[in-house]
């Protein structure tokens, strides 16, 4: 990650709507949010977001994973004048289907007000999806079914045929050898 994000800014200033907790909040609070929680320091303040986080519900830290992880990921949440914004369909994929454990709003010590929001979210990122914008496309363009305009295109692979390793599984659990059964599998 060699490239500089304003996203990843102190001095950002977008903002959006978190879907978890449905408030209007700056990106650069998240972030630095997110740089403490990751550092194993735990605030005060904002329990029900560090929880999140540390779920993989939190959209802060989905941009930071999709950043970090990603190649020629566009800059979409970084403005240097303040600027409300949505979080990109991708994003909100990547935290709907997440769940906080009891466990983890314990431990974070969660305000029962924030625990509902939480319990609520999936719900509201749902609804978010169909209107949330699609990805930029300023990256690198996507791969198609042709290799060069001049290259045929690209056959399916066909599927190998799996052998059948149904009698060595079961010997093998029958002698009660599970790392064999798992093995053979």
């Amino acid at each position: 990650m060699s490239r500089h994000y304003l996203t990843l800014d102190n001095d950002n200033q977008f903002q959006f709507a978190c879907p978890i907790f449905n408030v209007t909040t700056k990106m650069s609070l998240c972030m630095k949010l997110r740089e403490l929680v990751w550092m194993g320091k735990r605030p005060e303040v904002r329990t029900g977001c560090q929880a999140c986080m540390s779920a993989s519900k939190c959209p802060a830290a989905a941009i930071v994973s999709k950043i970090s992880y990603g190649r020629d990921v566009p800059d979409e949440y970084g403005s240097k004048t303040p600027t409300v914004g949505k979080l990109r369909r991708d994003i909100l994929e990547r935290i709907h289907r997440p769940m906080v454990l009891e466990k983890t709003l314990n431990d974070f010590k969660v305000p029962d007000a924030e625990r509902a929001l939480i319990a609520s979210a999936s719900e509201r990122i749902g609804k978010m999806i169909g209107a949330a914008p699609l990805p930029s496309t300023d990256g690198p363009p996507s791969r198609s079914a042709f290799d060069s305009e001049t290259a045929a295109p690209k056959q399916p692979r066909k599927a190998k045929p799996k052998a059948d390793n149904s009698n060595k599984v079961n010997e093998a659990a029958r002698t009660g050898d599970l790392a064999a059964a798992i093995n053979a599998a």
